[in-house]
């Protein structure tokens, strides 16, 4: 079951100001069971990366007008939460609980944007999107493939890797 988005959050967003959070885009996660995608953040505090939760994930309902909600307990524990690795004032490493071979680096280019990059087809590649190919549905769901998207580090070529994982989530 998904949990909400906690209204609370934006009412102390709210009290305490635009610029007590900042967040900023990585890359999302679509899934072939509906419109419905997960979102990956920088989650920025003042000074640096947020010191509890430098990764904000969560749902965007896209087959409920766009509707915010939190990852269950559950989808953070074994899908689509993160596993932070390292953090320091430069970078943050982290994996994926459903992909913990995969890690993903999070660091600032010089034009001040945050980039996700990981390995794709063996090359440092800026994550863009990762699609996950699922058959049947609910707890009964398997994954048939996942397929990461990227370019380049250095922006030239668009790489994608596609592969089964060991272990399915949906």
């Amino acid at each position: 079951m998904i949990r909400p988005f906690n209204e609370r959050w934006l009412l102390w967003i709210l009290l305490l100001g635009p610029g007590a959070f900042a967040v900023e885009p990585l890359f999302t996660i679509d899934r072939s069971l509906n419109r419905n995608q997960v979102v990956y953040e920088v989650n920025l505090a003042e000074g640096g990366w947020d010191a509890g939760d430098p990764i904000r994930v969560y749902w965007v309902l896209q087959e409920e007008d766009g509707k915010i909600e939190a990852l269950s307990a559950i989808e953070e524990s074994f899908a689509y939460g993160v596993s932070v690795r390292k953090r320091d004032s430069v970078e943050v490493r982290f994996v994926l609980k459903a992909l913990p071979k995969k890690e993903i680096t999070v660091r600032r280019r010089e034009a001040g944007k945050f980039v996700a990059v990981t390995d794709i087809l063996g090359q440092p590649a800026v994550i863009k999107s990762i699609f996950i190919k699922t058959v049947g549905s609910g707890i009964f769901s398997s994954v048939r493939y996942v397929e990461v998207t990227g370019s380049s580090v250095g922006g030239e070529e668009t790489l994608i890797e596609r592969f089964e994982p060991k272990k399915s989530f949906g």
